[in-house]
């Protein structure tokens, strides 16, 4: 999702806004039927090639494998007790 502000001002917090950690982004959409909120059936793909080995900041040595390990664990933590994940790794 996108997140903007307008008109644009400057901020030293600004990235620090997450939407998925937002209850309105975890309730999601009721169903049509009833209140209730549909489960979610979620599958992540994780590519662990080489290629993901590849550095992407010099100062943190941090790789591009780790930023997808961060990215993954960050969008497993906004998911409710009535979803499910599938990880795959390729």
């Amino acid at each position: 999702g996108v997140f903007r502000i307008f008109p644009a001002r400057s901020s030293r917090t600004c990235g620090e806004y997450d939407p998925r950690t937002r209850p309105w982004y975890k309730a999601s959409v009721p169903s049509t039927i009833s209140n209730s909120v549909k489960p979610r059936n979620i599958v992540i793909l994780m590519d662990t090639s080489r290629s993901m080995n590849t550095t992407m900041n010099a100062k943190t040595k941090e790789t591009r494998l780790m930023k997808m390990k961060k990215a993954v664990a960050s969008t497993v933590a906004t998911m409710s007790k009535n979803m499910s994940v599938a990880v795959i790794k390729f």
